[in-house]
């Protein structure tokens, strides 16, 4: 992960650079750090193409409340 913020560190809009590294996290299945990404994105720039790719996080790891929560967003 610290490799693909160095990688990135310097995107701007700050929202863009936490999109990417979501992106890169989910490629991975590395599902916990990619919400935490795509969160940190949203509250800069709420959209739903963001709300889906948090909620579709959320049902790869079965947390059926938090998915349906961020469903709701989209």
């Amino acid at each position: 992960v610290l490799t693909v913020e160095r990688e990135v560190k310097n995107l701007e809009p700050p929202e863009d650079r936490y999109l990417l590294i979501g992106e890169i996290l989910e490629r991975k299945g590395l599902f916990v750090d990619a919400i935490k990404s795509y969160k940190r994105s949203y509250e800069l720039e709420p959209f739903t193409g963001l709300a889906y790719r948090i909620a579709f996080c959320y049902d790869q790891l079965q947390l059926e409340e938090h998915r349906d929560e961020w469903n709701q967003k989209v």
